[in-house]
């Protein structure tokens, strides 16, 4: 074993280190924006639903066969 040993391997742990705490950084950001995207899409379809069910009790009726959306 030569004498780079005692540099270069704490260098790559170092590097590893670095990189892990970078990219789980990330993936947590990126986690709570979806969250954030899920529980905003949510909160919309539930105050659809309640404008839709104070309209009318029933969707109108499609003439041309297609599922109503």
């Amino acid at each position: 074993m030569t004498s780079s040993h005692i540099f270069f391997i704490p260098l790559v742990l170092i590097v590893g280190l670095v990189l892990g705490i970078a990219l789980g950084r990330r993936s947590a950001f990126l986690q709570v924006e979806e969250e954030k995207r899920r529980q905003r899409r949510e909160d919309e379809r539930k105050k659809k639903a309640e404008r839709g069910g104070e309209s009318s009790s029933t969707p109108a009726a499609s003439t041309d066969g297609a599922p109503p959306r």
